[in-house]
């Protein structure tokens, strides 16, 4: 049994190394009010371009349905800041 285990920790060792992880990290940080407030890395293992964007308060939007037509419309109520990728203007 413990030399199973051993054999499992030796090609576990040697394989993790070589795993190409493509992901982020997210930090959640919550405020004695209980309000959240959340925030993404941009560590892809690809190049994203990445842009910093701002989207004002007050906006209207309107959401895109599978058969192309216009959805629901909204007006945001507060202002934010994102990262958008690869020419999208969409928060990531």
């Amino acid at each position: 049994m413990i030399k199973r285990f051993q054999l499992i920790i030796i090609i576990s060792a040697l394989i993790l190394p070589f795993n190409s992880s493509r992901a982020c990290t997210e930090i959640l940080v919550k405020a004695k009010d209980s309000s959240v407030v959340t925030v993404r890395s941009m560590e892809f293992g690809v190049e994203l371009n990445s842009e910093l964007n701002i989207q004002p308060r007050g906006e209207t939007f309107t959401s895109i349905t599978p058969d192309s037509t216009p959805g629901m419309q909204w007006t945001n109520k507060y202002g934010y800041v994102y990262m958008s990728a690869m020419g999208y203007s969409v928060a990531i």
